[in-house]
């Protein structure tokens, strides 16, 4: 009796081995199988779950990113509006919804809680967004050169339709606001200027578009034409742009008029209009306490340029004969007789390829002011401040 227990014993002990064994090999099996020592099927204990933010654009646009992956539970997406934000023409981007009709919870970026995966739909809405332009400033705190504005639906009325006047940065040195317009180039006979407590949003753009206005920034550019005169109106004092270049004054209208003393009429206009730094009298070309650089109709005007007092002034650079005389009722010459420089500017004893010669045909060896030589002048060191006639010297 004893044995034929024991037997059954252990009959049932290999019938319980060999359910275990059938349940991890059949594939039929219903059980998942603990048999496999690799199977990770299960999640792994302390690994958070994550879920992900799906972008559906609701008609519009998709950015370059539709999806927001690893958001741990609890968490929140992050907004990356360069390559997630969508587009639709003629439509304003509103924001996120749980719903596609809107009706549901907004879904705001960095503040709603993430608990499972979940699709959020763009909203759109008719109306006008309004753009500030710096036109051509780009500070640090708007890179772009642009401030955003407000959105105006096409819904709102009255007052809704009004936009408050942004707050700028420090304005650059040398420049003032002078307000906002409807076009960049403000001087334009077009241009309107907005008026922030009369002027509604569509009184000047079109519904369902965006109003771009444009900051007028300038500075003050004068003109010094050094005792020359102006029979126009070139040579007075422009109102400048902030990157925008100067309009050099029209050459065909200035004369130096014989008013400015030495200077001859033949030359009727200046070679060129200079701002001047350093200590010396501004608009002395002939100061080594001065500098002066140039000026043109590619020369814009930023705050690297421009005097803190929003007033610039640019002199007139005029033109210098100098006749050269053989000083001998005989002779010959010098080739050539005359030259033209530049005031500040060396006259050079290159500029005189053929030296005169006296009576006896003995060179010139060098230049004065006067006949006899009292007054000696070297091309190579000094200038001639005004016409002037150089008479030469033999040894």
């Amino acid at each position: 009796m004893k044995k034929q227990l024991f037997f059954c014993g252990l009959l049932v002990i290999l019938l319980a081995f060999g359910l275990i064994f059938v349940g991890c090999d059949n594939p039929a099996s219903s059980t998942p199988s603990t048999c496999d020592p690799d199977d990770d099927s299960s999640e792994t204990p302390g690994e958070p779950t994550t879920y992900t933010v799906t972008l559906d654009p609701n008609g519009g646009n998709p950015g370059s990113q539709t999806t927001v992956t690893g958001i741990t539970s609890g968490g929140t997406a992050t907004w990356n509006e360069d390559t997630m934000k969508p587009t639709m023409e003629d439509n304003m981007f509103l924001g996120w919804n749980i719903e596609a009709d809107g009706s549901g919870t907004p879904f705001v970026f960095g503040t709603t809680p993430v608990t499972e995966d979940i699709t959020i739909y763009a909203q759109w809405g008719m109306g006008t967004k309004v753009i500030f332009n710096l036109n051509g400033w780009t500070p640090t705190s708007a890179p772009s050169g642009e401030i955003e504005g407000p959105f105006i639906a096409d819904s709102a009325a009255g007052s809704d339709r009004l936009i408050a006047e942004p707050a700028l940065p420090v304005l650059p040195t040398g420049f003032t606001d002078g307000g906002w317009f409807d076009m960049a180039d403000w001087s334009n006979g077009a241009a309107v200027e907005w008026i922030f407590l009369n002027d509604e949003v569509d009184d000047y753009a079109a519904t369902g578009g965006t109003l771009t206005l444009y900051l007028k920034l300038t500075t003050e550019v004068a003109f010094d034409l050094r005792g020359g005169t102006d029979s126009g109106s070139s040579a007075d004092t422009q109102t400048v742009q902030y990157g925008q270049a100067i309009v050099e004054p029209t050459s065909a209208d200035i004369t130096s008029g014989g008013t400015l003393s030495g200077f001859f009429v033949k030359y009727p206009n200046p070679e060129g209009w200079y701002k001047f730094g350093g200590t010396g009298t501004a608009g002395d070309f002939f100061s080594a306490n001065n500098t002066f650089a140039k000026w043109g109709s590619t020369t814009t005007v930023t705050e690297s340029n421009v005097d803190a007092s929003g007033t610039t002034t640019l002199y007139a650079r005029w033109k210098i004969e100098v006749t050269f005389d053989k000083n001998d009722s005989g002779g010959s010459a010098p080739d050539p007789t005359s030259a033209t420089v530049l005031e500040g500017e060396k006259i050079g004893s290159a500029a005189i390829t053929t030296p005169p010669k006296n009576s006896s045909g003995t060179d010139g060896t060098g230049w004065a002011k006067d006949t006899i030589g009292t007054d000696p002048f070297d091309l190579d060191v000094d200038l001639a401040e005004k016409d002037m006639m150089l008479y030469a010297t033999y040894n």
